[in-house]
């Protein structure tokens, strides 16, 4: 018997949907922890959201939206490169990304930013929700970090 089949990301993804996703969502987080965010988690519906702790009082939430295979979440979009002239697909980070202000008396967040963002890498999502922040609402903010003992 010889091997004549390598299976893809993709086709794995297709046959796997679930162990994909897990192994996406350890990926994810790995990528927020390797840019050191002051990072939270929590599990909604069976789907992990990751909160990033942001100056100013507020908070950035990003989850995933895409569903796949057997209605099971995604993280990464695969997309034809056009650059290519042989069928490749490349792969981008899509999410669902809102930002609250937590310094709402009663205890209530207020929803300031709300967007399906797609990029390159997950720094890249977290920069250009901080970008959409800002130009819709003035508001500047950065990613808080831990400090190198707390890692």
């Amino acid at each position: 018997m010889s091997w004549t089949f390598t299976p893809d990301s993709s086709y794995l993804r297709h046959v796997f949907p679930e162990v994909a996703f897990a192994l996406e969502d350890v990926l994810i987080e790995y990528q927020l922890k390797q840019e050191n965010y002051n990072l939270l988690t929590r599990t909604v519906d069976s789907v992990t959201v990751y909160s990033i702790l942001l100056t100013g009082n507020l908070l950035m939430d990003i989850s995933p939206i895409d569903r796949g295979m057997q209605g099971s979440f995604e993280w990464m979009a695969f997309h034809k490169d056009k650059e290519s002239s042989e069928y490749r697909l490349i792969e981008s980070v899509r999410a669902f990304v809102q930002i609250f202000d937590q310094s709402q008396i009663g205890g209530h967040s207020q929803l300031l930013f709300s967007y399906t963002l797609a990029a390159d890498s997950l720094k890249d999502l977290v920069n250009i929700a901080l970008g959409g922040l800002k130009h819709f609402t003035g508001i500047q903010t950065l990613p808080t970090r831990l400090a190198m003992e707390e890692q």
